[in-house]
């Protein structure tokens, strides 16, 4: 598909085609903007997009857990391994 990119300021904007959006300021920072259609159709890091912040920490087993399993929630999500992406 297609994609639009940008700097804003000190950050890269990249918009792909179905309007969900990335900026990244290069280093750690990366915010992901998608549109209201998307509404209660996520799922993993980024929270489930439902309106419920509550329950935004859901391990992919589907269990929620708190802030102080963080780790957990975190690797509950990682595909593949480390080494794979060196």
């Amino acid at each position: 598909g297609e994609f639009r990119v940008k700097r804003h300021n000190h950050n890269i904007e990249v918009t792909l085609q179905n309007d969900v959006k990335l900026l990244w300021n290069g280093k750690s920072f990366l915010e992901v903007t998608v549109p209201p259609e998307y509404k209660n159709k996520l799922c993993g890091l980024c929270g489930n997009f439902n309106g419920n912040v509550q329950d935004d920490l859901k391990l992919r087993s589907g269990i929620v857990v708190g802030d102080k399993e963080l780790v957990a929630f975190g690797s509950s999500w990682c595909v593949g391994k480390y080494s794979d992406v060196l």
